[in-house]
């Protein structure tokens, strides 16, 4: 799932469809007085969005059995997934996916060691490390790795 998504997501991104939605993101007014019909692309982005996260959550509820709203849509996990983005570098294509290989093995160690006894402390550590990326590394930790811009 992994590769597909991130497959589907460079194609959109080096398409004619990329080049509107970054026109539209830094100026929609621009965007608009060019011909690109803002609305139109912005569903398909959303269209394109709803896909994926459908096709992800059906393997999702195959793979546990199970879907409850406390399992799946729970706010730490909003939180994880914002922290994960912040990490490796929002809007880059594989910034996600180095935040994940960092902070992943974080919270696993985090709860390991620190176990119910640390409650708020993982917390603590994981805004710390948000707070140097930002200060030090402010495009994510992908940048650290790549000449480009993906």
């Amino acid at each position: 799932m992994l590769v597909f998504a991130i497959a589907v997501s460079y194609i959109v991104e080096e398409s004619r469809l990329g080049y509107y939605l970054r026109a539209i993101k830094d100026d929609p007014d621009g965007a608009r007085s060019l011909g690109i019909d803002i609305q139109k692309y912005k569903m398909i982005a959303f269209s394109i969005s709803a896909v994926l996260t459908s096709i992800c959550g059906t393997f999702y509820g195959q793979y546990v059995l199970y879907i409850h709203p406390s399992s799946t849509m729970d706010l730490m996990m909003s939180i994880h997934l914002c922290i994960i983005a912040l990490i490796g570098g929002i809007g880059k294509l594989f910034g996600p996916v180095v935040g994940a290989f960092v902070f992943i093995p974080l919270m696993e160690l985090t709860r390991v060691y620190l176990g119910s006894e640390g409650q708020g402390i993982d917390m603590i550590i994981y805004s710390l490390l948000v707070i140097m990326i930002a200060i030090w590394r402010p495009q994510g930790l992908w940048a650290l790795f790549s000449k480009g811009d993906k």
